[in-house]
Parts: structure tokens; sequence; C-alpha cells
């Protein structure tokens, strides 16, 4: 059974399910074996999720990160976005040979690590924000939230969800 996210509308306030602890063999293995642990390797220092989510508007100048991502430090953004490439989150064209200038884009992995930014950003504002749900349903407005769906069997509960 394989577990894949989708987005359902909601009532902006929806509850929110419990998390579900970790099954023991998990416990065994420690924390550093597991792939949550593994993403954070990646996108878990402060400003990786903000470039993936910025990057969600298309390909996109350094300059013009840099300024939509105020105030990161340049020599920040640069690191950043190296080790994104690395993760083969996203990638980079040159556009300028001198001197030498790139735009940046998100692969198809970072399109979809692109949806837990929203996902996060939704969180943030729902429960550190204004309390209203940051994704919305462009035809309706109404808040829209993620759901659980097996690829088998549909929508399903967080309770019957285990992370491998």
């Amino acid at each position: 059974m394989i577990a894949r996210m989708v987005t359902l509308p909601t009532p902006a306030n929806a509850p929110l399910t419990k998390p579900v602890p970790a099954p023991a063999e998990d416990a065994r293995r420690g924390f550093a074996e597991l792939p949550l642990a593994k993403a954070l390797t990646v996108v878990g220092d402060r400003w990786s999720l903000a470039v993936v989510a910025q990057l969600t508007e298309g390909e996109q100048r350094f300059n013009d990160l840099a300024d939509a991502l105020r105030p990161i430090a340049r020599t920040v953004l640069s690191e950043r976005l190296r080790r994104l490439e690395d993760a083969e989150i996203v990638t980079r064209r040159q556009y300028s040979d001198a001197p030498v200038r790139w735009n940046y884009r998100l692969t198809v992995s970072g399109a979809e690590l692109a949806r837990v930014a929203g996902v996060l950003a939704d969180w943030g504002s729902r429960h550190l924000g204004d309390g209203l749900p940051a994704l919305t349903h462009d035809e309706c407005g109404g808040g829209v939230m993620v759901a659980w769906h097996c690829s088998e069997c549909g929508p399903v509960t967080a309770k019957a969800v285990t992370a491998r």
C-alpha cells in the first residue's frame, strides 16, 4: 500500500488529526536512519523550504530570489541553492556568459517538496498567524486541507498510515 497526499476542501476550523506514534521497529532503528531525518538533512535548515516555496512561481534569477526572500544573506542563498541542486531539488540554467549568471527552477522532486512547504505555511497561518488557512481553493476561496490517500484503497485516516 503506497500512501500519497491529496488536497480536499475543508472548513477553516476543521480539527487537525493527532500525530501517530512511530512504530516500535522505527524506534529501534534510530532517528538518523529514518526517512524524515534524511529529508531534514537536506531541507531542515533555515531558508531551504522558503527557497523551494519561492521557486513554485517559476524559474527565477539569483537576484530575484534574493529580493523575494529578504532578509536572506546572499551567501546563505547561494549555499542553500547549491545544497538543493546537489539533492536534485533545484536545477540551474546559465543565461549569461559574461558575467556568468544562472536561472533556478524546481525539478520534479522539488515540485513534490513544494507541497510540503505549502502545507507548512498553512499550518503556520492556522496556528501561529491569523488562524485562517493559507491554502485556498482558487474557484471558491474556501480553505483546503491535505488528506491521506492510499493508491489502492482511496482516502484513509492518519492513524492508518505508517511511516517506513
